[in-house]
């Protein structure tokens, strides 16, 4: 697994934790969900910026683009499908 494939599993966690959309988070920072669907999804060549992860942070409200590579490294092993 790539450092992105890392952050968006986090995000993916995050989003499940709080029955959050990938369109509702993508309308809070800013992008189209295509775009954002497509990095998490890692379907793109783009990778996740510090200013994107600063706003994904933000409207996870898990802090800030630190907070939110931290938590990837630790949320890496976790199975989206069993987060509650």
């Amino acid at each position: 697994m790539k450092n992105s494939e890392y952050i968006s599993k986090a995000v993916l966690v995050q989003l499940t934790r709080l029955g959050m959309t990938q369109s509702d988070l993508a309308s809070k920072v800013g992008v189209s969900y295509s775009f954002f669907n497509n990095l998490i999804n890692n379907k793109t060549s783009n990778n996740w910026d510090i200013d994107l992860m600063d706003k994904v942070a933000a409207a996870l409200g898990v802090g800030d683009a630190f907070a939110l590579a931290e938590r990837a490294e630790y949320e890496r092993y976790i199975d989206v499908e069993k987060v509650a």
